[in-house]
């Protein structure tokens, strides 16, 4: 065998699932999800290790997410050989957009938290991407997230279901710091569990438990007292409902809605969700503070185009700005603190315009319909749906970014954003077109 068909059949082997030495089928029942696939499971499983603040690893005075510890290592033997799948502009504006924001906390407030924060999100999102080769292992992976998160709902329903008059908030000691922060670790995978629920390819089995995983994560959702959350899974199920057009699709969509408006009805307090609308539709203080909020950090990012004011820093600035919500007084060691609850203000305020601008870039690049060059049905509509629910992601990304700057570093959002990147790239979303596809 020569070496350009040894080359090939490295490749190839690759392509079709060995990894490390593992075999593309690793048990009959598993279909052909592949060791990675394995791996990429039992890093989305670990996202209930990562919500539970006693299982984070203390490390210079920081709480690291267990995943991390797998997924680096992970990206390096994963990573060199499937680098090239990866939409190239993409990465590079990931790459140069994580290199400002660092820059601006660099250049300000040194905050080594941040930087991790922000550096992990992007390896995260970067190595789930690169862990996806087939679409078994898409689906493994979506239903460990979706395992996971449901664990989490239960415990949110039975420990700080505000609507069922349990508990309030979660013990931030324990589990998931609020409801804000709860929200955030559920909605990416509720996307995703309706979406492979809704695919007629998929197996019996595996949508039978995504329902009813589907069915508990929405309870939790709206069982929280949390507006935003609200707002994104009925955003989730506008989307689901736009890209079903089947009558089966509408009718599963509906048997989810009407479960979960029987039990909010007969088994949750109805007072919290009269109280959530009134305050919307009238408004109260902390939505007046928000307006102010916007107003103030994008008058900080004008002032500062080029590196803002670091995103460490910009809580600090805005507390001075903002006398009303407290004064900073560092004479006496207090320095009081306002969060912008926007992540698009957040960058613009903390890493400036430049940063923003390559955001903006890199969400361009990804949400850019590519040009889909093949001769079979199935493929073009494998490649359509893809994309669509990359598209799907970002939206959701960005409605529940305009009320947490959290967003950019959730662990959720981004093994979300990679599981959806990754689809699209074995989908050949944005392989260049050969002359057997023209």
């Amino acid at each position: 065998m020569n070496s350009s068909a040894l080359s090939y059949s490295r490749l190839s082997s690759l392509e079709h699932g060995n990894f490390v030495g593992g075999r593309a089928r690793l048990l009959p029942l598993l279909g052909d999800v592949t060791g990675s696939g394995i791996w990429l499971s039992f890093l989305c499983l670990l996202l209930t290790a990562s919500a539970v603040r006693s299982l984070r690893v203390p490390m210079g005075g920081l709480l690291v997410h267990p995943y991390l510890f797998f997924l680096v290592p992970l990206l390096f033997l994963v990573g060199p050989p499937r680098i090239t799948g990866f939409p190239r502009r993409a990465l590079t504006g990931l790459i140069a957009f994580e290199f400002f924001y660092i820059l601006s906390i660099a250049m300000g407030r040194l905050s080594v938290d941040e930087i991790l924060k922000i550096g992990a999100a992007g390896t995260t999102i970067v190595s789930t991407a690169l862990l996806v080769r087939t679409k078994a292992d898409f689906r493994a992976a979506v239903l460990a997230l979706s395992i996971a998160t449901t664990i989490l709902s239960i415990y949110n329903i039975i420990s700080g279901g505000e609507m069922f008059g349990i508990g309030g908030e979660v013990d931030a000691t324990k589990v998931i710091a609020n409801k804000n922060a709860f929200s955030l670790y559920v909605l990416p995978a509720l996307l995703l569990a309706l979406n492979l629920l809704l695919d007629r390819t998929a197996p019996k089995t595996l949508r039978i438990i995504l329902a009813a995983c589907t069915l508990i994560m929405t309870v939790a959702i709206f069982s929280s007292g949390n507006r935003s959350g609200w707002l994104c899974a009925v955003c989730i199920g506008i989307m689901m409902y736009g890209r079903g057009r089947r009558v089966r699709s509408v009718i599963v969509m509906s048997v989810i809605v009407l479960s979960v408006d029987y039990v909010v009805v007969h088994y949750t307090d109805e007072t919290v969700l009269e109280r959530r609308v009134s305050q919307t539709v009238a408004g109260y203080s902390g939505d007046t503070v928000r307006i102010d909020i916007v107003a103030k950090s994008f008058a900080i990012g004008v002032e500062h185009p080029l590196l803002g004011v670091s995103p460490s820093e910009l809580p600090l600035e805005l507390a001075r700005r903002l006398p009303s919500e407290g004064v900073v007084m560092r004479s006496l060691g207090i320095m009081k603190m306002v969060d912008s609850h926007n992540v698009i203000l957040h960058i613009i305020g903390g890493s400036g315009l430049i940063a923003f601008g390559l955001f903006v870039y890199l969400g361009w690049l990804l949400w850019k319909r590519p040009r889909f060059f093949s001769p079979y049905r199935d493929e073009l509509v494998g490649r359509i749906r893809g994309h669509t629910l990359l598209r799907m992601m970002m939206i959701l990304w960005l409605v529940r970014g305009m009320f947490t700057r959290e967003v950019l570093y959730s662990p959720s959002f981004c093994i979300g954003l990679g599981l959806c990147v990754g689809l699209c790239i074995i989908e050949g979303c944005w392989r260049r077109p050969t002359l057997t596809s023209l």
